[in-house]
C-alpha cells in the first residue's frame, strides 16, 4: 500500500488585517480538495474565476462572505454547506468575524470525466444538477454527515490514499443526500446593505467605551433597526450587544497582557462604568477573574 503523501499546492494570504492559508490537492485529475484557515478580515483570489467548476463549500467554523458578480453577498457559517458554481464569485471574499476554517471541494467536469475509478456509481453531471447552487444546506443534525465530512476532514493530515477515499465516500453521500430536507434560507445581501451593517460594526469597534443603542446605529447607518437587528447576526454570527460584549472583553484581555492599567481603569476602557460589573462580565466569559487572567498571561501563579 502506497503511504506517500500527494504533492500539495500551498496558497498564502496576508495584508494589513491578518493572515491565511489554503493547502490544495488535485485527488483526481479535475477534482480538487482543499482545506483553508483564515484569520484575517478579507482577501482576494483570482483562482476561482479561473475555473470552470462547480463546488461544495464546508464551514468548519468561523463565517465566509464572498460577493457574486450581481452584487450581491452570501455568507456561510458554522456547520452549513453550499454548493455553488466557482464562476458567480467575483473572487472578493471577506471574513467577518476574521477566523475561518473550511473545507472546498471543487470538481471541473471537463477534466474529471472519465477519472474516478470504473463502475464508482456517481454521475457528476447529475449530482450538480441535482442541487440548487448557492443555497445553503444545514447539516448540523445529520450523524451521517458529521461521520463523512469527519473523514474528510482528517485526510488534510493524511496520505492520498486517505483524500481519495474520504472524496469518493462524500461523492456517494452527496448523490443519496435529500438535499431538499436539509436545505435552509440562503443568506443574500445586496453589498450595499452589507457595507451600512459594517459601518454599525465598526461604530462599535472604533468606541467601545460607548454602549450603542440599536437606534443610534440605525440613525448613524441609515439601516432600519428591525434590519439591522435580523441581518447583523448573519454577518457577525451574534447580535449587536453580544458583539460588542465579545469585543469589550478581548480589549480587556489585551490591556491586562500588555499594558500596566488598574483593574479599574480597564473596566472603563472596555465600556464598564463600574469595576464589579466589569468582572463579574469578564468571569462570565473566560471563566477568570480579571486579576487572575493578569497572571496567568504572565505566567506567574493566579491562585
Amino acid at each position: 500500500m502506497d503511504h506517500t503523501k500527494d504533492p500539495e499546492v500551498l496558497l498564502c494570504f496576508e495584508n494589513e488585517t491578518g493572515t491565511g492559508q489554503i493547502r490544495a490537492y488535485e485527488v483526481f485529475p479535475g477534482v480538487l480538495l482543499s482545506f483553508s484557515r483564515f484569520h484575517l478580515e478579507r482577501c482576494e483570489s483570482n483562482y476561482a474565476q479561473s475555473q470552470n467548476m462547480f463546488g461544495f463549500e464546508y464551514c468548519i467554523e468561523g463565517k465566509i462572505q464572498w460577493d457574486t458578480q450581481d452584487g450581491r453577498a452570501a455568507f456561510l457559517g458554522a456547520g452549513s454547506f453550499m454548493p455553488y458554481d466557482y464562476g458567480q464569485s467575483s473572487g472578493h471574499f471577506l471574513f467577518p468575524q476574521r477566523n475561518y476554517q473550511g473545507i472546498s471541494f471543487g470538481i471541473q467536469l471537463s477534466k474529471a470525466e472519465g477519472q474516478l475509478p470504473p463502475d464508482f456509481p456517481v454521475d457528476l453531471e447529475r449530482l450538480k444538477d441535482r442541487f440548487c447552487m448557492g443555497n445553503n444546506l444545514d447539516l448540523s443534525a445529520s450523524p451521517q454527515a458529521a461521520n463523512v465530512l469527519g473523514l474528510v476532514q482528517a485526510s488534510a493530515c493524511q496520505t492520498d490514499l486517505h483524500r481519495k477515499l474520504a472524496c469518493l465516500e462524500l461523492l456517494l453521500f452527496l448523490q443519496d443526500l435529500q438535499w431538499t430536507e436539509h436545505t435552509a434560507l440562503p443568506v443574500y445581501l445586496p453589498s450595499s446593505q452589507v457595507r451600512k451593517l459594517k459601518q454599525a460594526a465598526d461604530l462599535i469597534l472604533n468606541d467601545l467605551e460607548h454602549h450603542y443603542t440599536l437606534q443610534e446605529l440605525s440613525q448613524a447607518t441609515g439601516i432600519p433597526v428591525t434590519t439591522l437587528r435580523r441581518h447583523f447576526s448573519s454577518i457577525y454570527g451574534c447580535s449587536v450587544a453580544k458583539f460588542a460584549r465579545k469585543h469589550r472583553i478581548e480589549q480587556a484581555q489585551r490591556l491586562l497582557r500588555e499594558t500596566e492599567l488598574t483593574i479599574a481603569q480597564i473596566a472603563s476602557m472596555a465600556g464598564y462604568d463600574n469595576p464589579s460589573k466589569f468582572a463579574s462580565a469578564f468571569r462570565a466569559d473566560t471563566a477568570m477573574t480579571p486579576q487572575a487572567y493578569r497572571l496567568k498571561s504572565r505566567g506567574q501563579n493566579g491562585a
